[in-house]
């Protein structure tokens, strides 16, 4: 089956070489032009520009997809991942079965930005890959496929845009296999009036300690760098926290309270445990933490 593929991010890419290996590639690549060239060059646009070049599958770069609909006037479908504009009804109406994009979140509930976050902050134990039918609305469409990715302790929001990127095209396998069969079913989605997610607040990633150690330890690793990071604060200090371990160690003193330091970490109280944390940063700089933190200070 004819179909394009609007690629962004280096998740696409991973996608886009394992459909290549699976000898179901695209007849044509659509990317930005402009759109995080400069953040992206190196990892993202040089490679896949250089890999459709060595596999003979033309490449389009723009950021303004009305300029290129007949590009893909000939396409049966089209398959999203990463792309970054929202696209019109005029333009994703083109193909036969019109476009698919592959979402990193259960849908609804993780519509927009962040949904990898957002599902580790929850506590979910899958990470849920939604291919959806696109729409007018934000990731509203109606469902094709769902796959589950199982989440574990020794995951963070970077193993699981791994885990992601590394499986995404058995989605699009399954789609493009049940088009060709005629038995692709849609499911409509149940969408309210909750908008969809955008960038992650500073409340968001701000700790708060009264709150059970496995929740504090779900939000350091959801926003692990290059996310944006979970804080604290301390003596006016903003701390940003990369790891934390979990212990069944009853806390002793106030949510927040630093009751161990050592050249290994802190051990903060959180609501019920002590929670065990390395690799803290301040000013963008890993600090030393015996000469940074005293026991008995108190996070805010």
């Amino acid at each position: 089956m004819q179909y394009f593929y609007l690629a962004h991010s280096v998740s696409s890419l991973v996608c886009l070489k394992n459909l290549v290996k699976a000898k179901l590639a695209p007849e044509l690549v659509i990317c930005h032009k402009d759109y995080q060239r400069k953040e992206l060059s190196k990892d993202f646009f040089i490679p896949l520009k250089k890999y459709c070049a060595l596999k003979k599958i033309k490449l389009v770069q723009s950021d303004n997809l009305p300029d290129i609909k007949d590009k893909i006037k000939n396409f049966e479908v089209g398959v999203c991942v990463g792309y970054m504009n929202i696209l019109r009804k005029d333009f994703f109406e083109i193909p036969k079965h019109g476009i698919f994009n592959l979402h990193c979140g259960k849908l609804p509930n993780y519509r927009g930005r962040a949904p990898i976050s957002r599902t580790i902050m929850n506590g979910d134990t899958n990470l849920v890959m939604t291919l959806h039918k696109m729409d007018e609305g934000v990731d509203s469409g109606d469902i094709a496929i769902e796959r589950n990715i199982k989440i574990t302790l020794k995951d963070d929001v970077n193993t699981l845009y791994k885990k992601f990127s590394e499986n995404s095209y058995k989605t699009i396998l399954d789609l493009l296999a049940k088009l060709e069969k005629n038995k692709l079913n849609l499911l409509k989605q149940k969408i309210d009036n909750t908008k969809a997610n955008t960038k992650l607040s500073e409340a968001e990633c701000r700790i708060n300690w009264d709150r059970p150690q496995r929740e504090v330890f779900n939000k350091i690793r959801a926003l692990k760098f290059p996310y944006p990071g979970a804080f604290t604060v301390v003596n006016n200090e903003k701390y940003f926290f990369l790891n934390s371990t979990m212990g069944k160690i009853i806390r002793n003193g106030k949510a927040g309270l630093i009751n161990r330091v050592d050249s290994n970490g802190i051990s903060v109280n959180t609501k019920d445990f002590i929670l065990k944390i390395s690799d803290i940063y301040k000013d963008n700089k890993k600090v030393k933490v015996k000469s940074e933190f005293k026991t008995g200070e108190q996070f805010i």
